[in-house]
């Protein structure tokens, strides 16, 4: 029962801190340039929309790269 309690708890905290991300990040749209052009290039899925997480998959994708690269050349 302590499991559960703690499950719920941890999840709770998470959807709040991710609800606040959100907020904040919509109110500064600092996102909207990586995302937009993403989000009119992807077609929405039943109402969802995954430019978003394509977004993060490739700024991901471009970190890892350039890490690498810099971490060859030093």
């Amino acid at each position: 029962m302590i499991f559960f309690a703690r499950f719920i708890d941890i999840l709770v905290r998470l959807l709040s801190l991710a609800i606040l991300a959100r907020v904040l990040l919509s109110w500064m749209q600092i996102t909207e340039p990586v995302v937009g052009p993403i989000r009119k290039v992807l077609p929405t899925l039943g109402g969802l929309d995954f430019s978003p997480m394509i977004a993060m998959i490739l700024l991901e994708m471009v970190r890892t790269v350039v890490i690498n690269l810099l971490l060859t050349l030093a």
